[in-house]
């Protein structure tokens, strides 16, 4: 089950919320040791989280196994103050029609490697899926090269904003996915599965009204 919350339906979602910031905990800090997080009590959460905050999780049972949050880019995000030095060629995208994808995370063992991406790749059709139903213009992320050569490769229209930086498994690039009709396509092509990731409570595709909604929480 893929679902989302937002601050209009986060009561329904608090039990899913703390197993976020958990998992969050268990990836980012246990298990890559990124330094400055803020944790406590087994949790990772920083001044991006909070009502203005959509997530986008993955639940298998009642564990939650995956999970990425979205911003919108009509004030500061983590890519734009955290992450000014990996933006060279142009200024990131900003506005209420441009939504910042951080904290992209799936339990560690979860499977093989290619189940991770499946993971990662649901989350990011879902993303997708929100994206459209909302008219947004595009996401801007920071990702490892890495997995940025693989979205290269799906012919998403993927773009970065600079240069690399980092060594080894830690360089990283700030990137501009464009919200098109076509990336959707690519990613559904890529990962084998046309049938829509993100479902409302009635098991139907995310509507647009049900998108701006949540756009507007």
């Amino acid at each position: 089950m893929i679902f989302l919350i937002n601050a209009a339906n986060a009561a329904l979602y608090a039990d899913e919320m703390e197993q976020i910031q958990a998992l969050r905990y268990e990836v980012l800090v246990k298990d890559l040791k990124w330094e400055g997080l803020t944790s406590a009590g087994g949790r990772e959460s920083d001044r991006f989280d909070g009502p203005n905050a959509v997530y986008i999780g993955i639940r298998e049972g009642d564990e939650v196994v995956a999970a990425i949050r979205l911003n919108k880019a009509d004030r500061p995000t983590l890519t734009s103050e955290i992450f000014p030095h990996l933006v060279q060629f142009r200024a990131p995208p900003a506005g209420e029609r441009v939504f910042d994808v951080t904290r992209l995370v799936v339990l560690p063992g979860r499977g093989k490697t290619f189940r991770k991406n499946r993971y990662s790749f649901d989350l990011l059709c879902a993303a997708m899926e929100f994206g459209l139903a909302g008219k947004l213009d595009c996401f801007t992320a920071v990702m490892p090269t890495r997995f940025f050569e693989l979205l290269q490769h799906t012919g998403s229209g993927i773009y970065p904003l600079g240069f690399p930086a980092g060594e080894g498994s830690d360089e990283h690039l700030a990137v501009v996915i464009p919200v098109v009709p076509r990336t959707l396509d690519c990613l559904y092509r890529f990962t084998g599965n046309s049938e829509p990731r993100l479902l409302s409570l009635q098991g139907a595709p995310l509507s647009a009204r049900e998108a701006i909604s949540a756009l507007s929480a």
